[in-house]
């Protein structure tokens, strides 16, 4: 802790990943960490300027406002992201430290190949913004379609226009793919951990069942209250971040789809770049806060159905004057929670992706239709 408050570094979604990745910091680390902060943080709040001005100039110019100010929504989105992320830093460091604590019981290789997955994901959306910018530009150079990027102005050379038109573009995919997923893949770790230590602390349960009067079966209950009131303090701290992320993802689907079924032809497929880029970033969103969020309250439903098991397995005069009665009453009446009050609503219920991707696939039928036709 005393490095961290003298190098400075808050605790935002590179210090998060690294940490529960990699384990701890050094102080070389750590200083890298705080300058890549730093930079995001001017990074975000200039590209979001940049965008937002850029699109207000092209539905000034082609008097088309729908999606432009959609796409500047989306900007300022991001940006209120990263600041509500930013805001629970306290927060988020006391998450962390819980997890620290209980990281003996995640020792896992499940836990090691996720954790790869995690580094080569976060690798690959570092360089994407990079890779579809140049593509974006190169499918888009020849018609002008890219010269919004500089506010309409297409009278330099075509190398200089290309190059300044990548840069355009680059922040674009920045603000609309890179940060957004980043800070998703930060919280998306921190519940699949604490939703990992409710499963490991189900499974010790069930070890000791047999047992139910022993300290170790009060140990591991008393250790399940801890993990709980984690998970509710889990969920007061990420709910709004989850709200802003949710919206990102949903309105990047909704953008696609809007401009695939307005458009036509030459138009479309001068922008696929564009459109899947916003197909893939919306739907990596809303599956990756959909899929952990969704399996925290089945944990706690089997810890419910264990509990109650015990409860008609064994006599009631054998445990009501020890304490394990009175923490398997309490588990009893716990039984559903959730991470976020939408995914309460709409995403702990499995059928919500079904119907979510059902309907994706229904208007994808349209604009291919539109498309070829």
């Amino acid at each position: 802790m005393k490095t961290r408050k003298r190098l400075g570094l808050a605790v935002t979604p590179f210090s998060i990943l690294y940490e529960l990745t990699h384990g701890r910091m050094n102080k070389r680390v750590s200083f890298h960490l705080t300058c890549l902060s730093y930079l995001s943080t001017v990074e975000l709040h200039v590209f979001g300027v940049y965008n937002v001005s850029i699109l207000i100039t092209e539905s000034v110019q082609v008097r088309i406002f729908k999606i432009p100010l959609l796409y500047s929504f989306i900007s300022i989105l991001s940006v209120l992201l990263w600041h509500s992320l930013m805001h629970q830093k306290d927060n988020l460091e006391r998450l962390k430290y819980f997890l620290k604590s209980n990281q003996l019981k995640l020792k896992t290789g499940k836990i090691t190949n996720r954790s790869r997955f995690s580094s080569i994901l976060l690798a690959i959306f570092l360089i994407m913004p990079l890779i579809l910018s140049i593509l974006h530009v190169y499918t888009t150079h020849e018609k002008h379609n890219s010269d919004y990027f500089l506010y309409g102005y297409s009278r330099m050379e075509d190398k200089l226009r290309f190059f300044f038109c990548c840069a355009g573009a680059y922040t674009y995919y920045s603000i609309f793919m890179k940060y957004p997923v980043i800070m998703v893949l930060s919280m998306c770790i921190l519940i699949h951990r604490y939703g990992l230590l409710l499963y490991k602390c189900n499974a010790d349960f069930k070890d000791v069942s047999a047992c139910i009067n022993s300290s170790k079966c009060n140990a591991i209950l008393n250790n399940y209250f801890e993990i709980l009131h984690m998970i509710h303090f889990l969920k007061q701290t990420l709910s709004i971040p989850l709200c802003f992320a949710m919206l990102i993802g949903f309105f990047c689907i909704y953008s696609a789809i809007e401009y695939g079924l307005n458009n036509r032809g030459e138009e479309l497929y001068v922008f696929y770049v564009e459109l899947l880029s916003n197909v893939l970033t919306g739907t990596l969103l809303l599956c990756s806060i959909a899929m952990p969020s969704a399996r925290i309250p089945e944990y706690l439903r089997d810890m419910k159905t264990t509990a109650e098991f015990l409860l008609d397995k064994h006599p009631l005069d054998n445990i009501q004057k020890t304490k394990s009665l009175i923490l398997l009453k309490r588990i009893e009446r716990k039984s559903k929670l959730s991470t976020c009050p939408l995914v309460d609503s709409f995403i702990s219920k499995k059928g919500f992706l079904l119907s979510a991707f059902g309907s994706f696939i229904t208007y994808g039928i349209l604009i291919f239709l539109a498309f070829t036709n």
